[in-house]
């Protein structure tokens, strides 16, 4: 029993491994070098994506509300893997701040919590490991503290504010339709949903409002109004976070969750699936032609690929969710290659706006 549990949350437990190692290190006497500190999570970091291809087995925990496989471990992969990645782009931003610390903690909480996620066979257990991810108390909340890591700078306390209200508005519509979807149906297990899901009325206005939950996460017109502004405010490894890795974790959810739990609402969630894809393709795409700043303009190229990634998800077979799985390992590295080019120029130069990219020499 204790070998399947270690096994089966190995990725969940060296997270919590590194965490705790940050926090002793934080309470210790002496102050580490901030490189020393970097080092050592991209390490710990990379330790973690190798056992994520080692004794990969299948299973459930705690009553069926955790659940492994083959597919939600490679996921996990995926995630780690970009969050490696964004650490490794940082580390000339990071040597120089004064709470690396408190940053990997807060970036590693989240990451925690998309782990959780994407293993969830519960409602409750993915609203907990979405509250972990945006929400763990009512006072912290890590993206949006992360957000506001540029403490010099008033748009990326004004990024965090719309953070905070964003999150709040979207985990309450989402908790709201899980409440009436156990009212109506008398189950949260994703196992057990199917089996009630008779597409009566409650049980469609709860969906929707699940969909807007998942909406606001993933920046899907029309719950994208945050986005932009919060990529513009937030530090360039911060918005990388928001758009490859948030993103993505709550992309792999709503695969798993449409196409198990929600399987008998299939026509249902294809309509509105489809007009959320068209109308987030065509917006995002009109909304970045206008923008001059390039994290705004990446944040609109965003939302637009979401639009591309939800019709693949219309698909409603196995190729679907393989293509979403594709298009997101895809993105990790277009996005974060895109992402990394404003790290460097903004570093030298201090300037994000694309008229800045015309070639001039900075001293």
């Amino acid at each position: 029993m204790v070998n399947e549990f270690l096994i089966l949350m190995k990725q969940e437990l060296v997270i919590t491994l590194i965490i705790f190692i940050l926090l002793f290190v934080k309470l210790g006497k002496e102050e580490t070098k901030n490189e020393t500190l970097i080092n050592l999570v991209n390490i710990l970091l990379a330790l973690n994506l190798v056992s994520g291809f080692l004794f990969q087995q299948s299973g459930i925990l705690f009553g069926d509300m955790f659940r492994t496989t083959e597919l939600f471990t490679f996921e996990k992969n995926l995630l780690n893997l970009g969050t490696l990645i964004i650490s490794l782009q940082s580390y000339n931003w990071l040597k120089g701040h004064k709470h690396v610390s408190e940053f990997y903690i807060l970036l590693l909480s989240t990451l925690l919590g998309m782990f959780f996620m994407i293993s969830s066979n519960n409602l409750l257990m993915f609203y907990l490991a979405l509250e972990l991810s945006t929400i763990p108390l009512a006072a912290l909340i890590p993206l949006a503290a992360l957000a506001n890591f540029d403490l010099e700078k008033k748009r990326s306390s004004e990024a965090a504010f719309k953070m905070i209200i964003s999150s709040a508005f979207s985990s309450g519509l989402l908790l709201f339709g899980i409440s009436m979807l156990y009212g109506s149906t008398g189950t949260l297990s994703f196992t057990e949903l199917p089996a009630h899901l008779n597409g009566n009325p409650l049980q469609i206005f709860s969906f929707i409002l699940l969909i807007a939950g998942f909406g606001f996460k993933i920046s899907a017109v029309p719950f994208h109004l945050w986005t932009a502004d919060v990529y513009e405010g937030a530090p360039v490894a911060v918005t990388s976070y928001l758009s490859v890795i948030s993103k993505g974790a709550i992309l792999f959810v709503l695969v798993s969750v449409l196409y198990n739990a929600f399987a008998p609402l299939n026509e249902s969630w294809y309509n509105i699936l489809f007009l959320i894809s068209v109308l987030t393709m065509i917006i995002g795409n009109l909304f970045a032609l206008r923008q001059q700043n390039m994290k705004r303009f990446l944040a609109f190229s965003s939302i637009a690929q979401v639009g591309f990634i939800l019709i693949g998800i219309t698909g409603q077979s196995a190729e679907g969710s393989a293509s979403v799985i594709y298009f997101v390992l895809v993105y990790i590295f277009s996005n974060l290659a895109a992402f990394g080019v404003i790290n460097l120029v903004s570093a030298v130069t201090g300037r994000e706006n694309i008229n800045d990219y015309k070639g001039r020499k900075y001293k």
